[in-house]
């Protein structure tokens, strides 16, 4: 009988040769390593941005969506500016979970609104009229977040008057707040607005101005307490009351003449306990 000659070669391996069991055990678990490990870095790196999300967020992206759905319904409260027999009034824009500013003249013959704004990737909120002719302020939140003031022009142009020049520091660290609509300067040349600054902790409100026409944003205001009410008492005067850090309010009056306004204190009102 012939001698197989593979017998006799020492590196040869048998066909049916099979890896010995605690091979089998080591290499099964070495294949999981790599996918556990990507695994449990994810779900570490989930963990972190859900945790800390608050330390890492931009100050404009704490803002409520665009939608209706996300904004406190209260701002929808019914604010018309009423001129003669004009009315102009907020709604939703049809088939849009969005609103839009429109007119609505007040006579027998007219019933259909005329929307002047028709802008769908924004809510539009708190339609002001000029006292000394037909533009309109208002406030716009777009779909990504963001707060603007904008004028509507007399020749129905829309110009965002939030962040040009001066020194306002809005969309930085301030943004636009909802919860006082803009107030125009009695001659048309200035609209106060009020703007929340710093985080959820320390939080302030703050009061700004802007030119109608876009060209100058001011901060009146650095106090780091919550400016609650603005009234014009001339083209360049502005008195406002605030809300202290120690529970105080107090009445201030303003000069916007000056490029860095001085706020003068005419009265301190403690009503707390």
């Amino acid at each position: 009988m012939t001698d197989d000659p593979r017998s006799e070669d020492p590196g040869a391996v048998a066909s049916d040769a099979r890896p010995a069991a605690f091979d089998l055990i080591w290499w099964q678990t070495h294949s999981f390593t790599t996918p556990l490990v990507l695994f449990l870095i994810l779900l570490v790196l989930v963990a972190v941005v859900v945790l800390y999300r608050p330390l890492f967020q931009r100050v404009t992206d704490a803002v409520p969506p665009a939608g209706l759905k996300g904004l406190d319904r209260s701002v929808f409260t019914l604010r018309p500016a009423q001129a003669d027999s004009t009315l102009y009034y907020v709604d939703r824009s049809p088939g849009q979970d969005t609103t839009d500013i429109f007119m609505l003249v007040i006579s027998p013959t007219q019933t259909t609104p005329l929307n002047l704004t028709n802008s769908p990737d924004y809510v539009e909120l708190f339609p002001v009229l000029a006292p000394i002719d037909d533009r309109v302020a208002f406030f716009a939140i777009s779909s990504s977040g963001g707060r603007s003031l904008r004028v509507l022009e007399r020749d129905s142009s829309i110009l965002d008057v939030t962040y040009r020049g001066g020194n306002s520091r809005l969309g930085d660290r301030c943004w636009v707040d909802l919860n006082l609509p803009p107030q125009w300067g009695p001659d048309g040349v200035w609209i106060a607005f009020l703007g929340r600054c710093g985080d959820e902790k320390n939080e302030a409100i703050e009061l700004f101005v802007t030119r109608a026409d876009g060209t100058e944003v001011r901060a009146v205001t650095d106090s780091g307490n919550r400016v609650t009410s603005v009234r014009w008492l001339d083209n360049e005067t502005l008195i406002y009351g605030e809300k202290r850090a120690d529970g105080s309010s107090a009445i201030y009056r303003v000069s916007i003449a000056d490029p860095e306004p001085q706020p003068d204190l005419l009265r301190v009102v403690d009503i707390s306990d």
